[in-house]
């Protein structure tokens, strides 16, 4: 899903507007970046970037006191299917998933989305992972890539790599649940 046709739907807003909130957004990323105050925080990019652009959203339609279409007054990001869920990646179920991505609300283990999430022992589980992991990780969860092309990076045929990716994935949840602990 993308962030203009999201906007476009849930407000009176015109289209020019919605991608000038995205290319503000988007810049606005691009300087956190390169300014070292973006951290990886185990989602994917576009889900961070697309949070920037709603919360800009959010203010402009403030400004100009234009309602969101959504009667029921919650706030759209809390719809299920807008943006990646953070750990998806950590579902127990994903090896038996046929959605690839790993995102079906119903593959998700509920205690990543119930916990108050600790970065810090995300951080810590995160580097004490092995560098095939974090590769894969980073490959498949931020850069979007394909199994196929994660799984070549470290040597493996694509079958290959969806083991290693689950098993990473575990890997990563027992260590953030060992941090999070201490």
């Amino acid at each position: 899903r993308t962030f203009v046709p999201y906007a476009c739907q849930r407000s009176a807003i015109s289209t020019d507007d919605a991608l000038d909130l995205l290319q503000e957004g988007l810049a606005e990323f691009a300087v956190k970046l390169k300014a070292g105050k973006y951290t990886f925080q185990g989602s994917a990019v576009t889900a961070y970037v697309f949070t920037v652009c709603r919360n800009r959203w959010v203010s402009f339609l403030k400004k100009k006191r234009l309602p969101r279409a959504d009667p029921s007054g919650e706030d759209p990001a809390d719809e299920g299917d807008d943006a990646p869920a953070p750990f998806a990646f950590l579902s127990e179920n994903e090896a038996d998933s046929d959605d690839e991505r790993g995102t079906d609300p119903a593959d998700r283990d509920s205690s990543w989305e119930d916990a108050e999430v600790d970065w810090e022992a995300v951080n810590r589980a995160f580097a004490e992972s092995s560098e095939d992991c974090r590769t894969m990780l980073t490959c498949f969860y931020v850069e979007e890539k394909s199994l196929g092309e994660c799984a070549g990076r470290i040597g493996l045929q694509e079958n290959s790599g969806k083991v290693k990716r689950f098993r990473c994935a575990q890997r990563m949840k027992t260590l953030y649940s060992q941090y999070k602990i201490a």
